[in-house]
């Protein structure tokens, strides 16, 4: 997608010129920071794009269900207490029940 300084209609296409110079200036300037870490950090093109955020064999681990039911329900332990629970400790049953093992 190619990007440009957008003026309003009637400006001096003198100005959009020059825009679009300024424009060109800054990207080559990033590009020569970018080749400049990449030589002084070694990442190759698949750690810098990476698909999904995460380079594969590297998938962050969600959170460890701590208290779970038979049903498939499940809790971090943190924030209030999922539907499932309160009822569940409505009915008599202690949190300790669905400690997870």
């Amino acid at each position: 997608m190619k990007r440009t300084y957008e003026l309003p209609t009637g400006q001096s296409t003198d100005l959009q010129r020059r825009a679009n110079t300024a424009l060109r200036r800054a990207i080559v300037s990033d590009m020569w920071k970018v080749q400049a870490l990449v030589a002084t950090y070694g990442p190759s093109c698949a750690d810098i794009f990476r698909a999904g955020g995460a380079a594969a064999g590297e998938l962050k681990a969600g959170p460890v269900m701590k208290f779970a039911d038979d049903n498939g329900n499940g809790w971090v332990g943190r924030g209030p207490r999922p539907p499932w629970l309160r009822d569940a400790l409505s009915r008599g049953r202690s949190v300790d029940e669905f400690r997870a093992q």
